[in-house]
């Protein structure tokens, strides 16, 4: 969207969560600032983008309203899908097989020591769950594979209908 307005290319250079010590432009200058409520899966939270005015102001003549509206629309091309499905199908997920569940007071969880046996509420030999960004998406078998830990997927789950599909 910011290609018509002027070339711009976001890095992260670095990351801090104390704006304290946070200092780019002098405390008199001004800035843009915008924030934005971002969730991914089960984490969530705030996130800001602050541009000092000495940045802006180049390029100010170009966020009228009037030269927004003068931007051509560019339309979708079956290219510009198959880049999308590109990009995503390199987006990596985090996938988690969980063996099983209990529930321990604080105490016994204190408690715990090397060697000792937790039972959770599921049986051996039942299906184990495979999240994907906090949903479950398969059930599978635990096993092994060329020597490292593995599951093999018994069960696609799929996702109920919303009304309207």
């Amino acid at each position: 969207a910011w290609m018509s307005v002027h070339p711009f290319i976001p890095v992260v250079e670095s990351t801090e969560t104390n704006p304290q010590f946070v200092q780019i432009v002098p405390s008199s200058e001004m800035v843009l600032a915008i924030t934005f409520f971002v969730s991914f899966g089960k984490v969530e939270g705030y996130m800001s983008l602050c541009w000092p005015s000495s940045v802006i102001e180049p390029i100010g003549e170009k966020l009228t309203t009037q030269s927004w509206f003068k931007v051509k629309q560019k339309e979708i091309t079956e290219e510009h899908i198959e880049k999308l499905k590109e990009n995503l199908q390199r987006t990596k997920i985090d996938v988690i097989a969980i063996i099983g569940e209990t529930v321990l007071t604080l105490g016994e969880i204190l408690t715990l020591e090397v060697g000792d046996v937790i039972r959770l509420k599921e049986h051996y030999d039942e299906p184990i769950r495979v999240e994907v960004n906090g949903r479950t998406k398969f059930l599978g078998k635990p096993g092994q594979y060329k020597g490292n830990y593995a599951v093999k997927i018994t069960e696609v789950i799929e996702e109920p209908k919303e009304e309207g599909e």
